[in-house]
């Protein structure tokens, strides 16, 4: 689940319980649905979530406003 912010690439990657944090990717390829990710042997050893990122984006944009 690669989503775009600032004219980035982005997925997020789960940091702990509930916890998630942004990884910048490079998008490759894309067929049938899927995206390479030309540089994900930098984060083979992270879990990356695959559903509702749009979801995590808007919580972490749209909280950090806040005053």
């Amino acid at each position: 689940a690669i989503v775009r912010f600032e004219n980035k690439h982005y997925v997020f990657t789960k940091a702990g319980k509930n916890r998630f944090s942004m990884t910048m990717v490079k998008p490759g390829v894309t067929h049938d649905g899927y995206t390479e990710i030309s540089n994900a042997s930098e984060m083979a050893s992270q879990q990356i979530v695959v559903k509702g990122a749009y979801s995590l984006l808007m919580v972490l944009k749209n909280g950090g406003e806040e005053e």
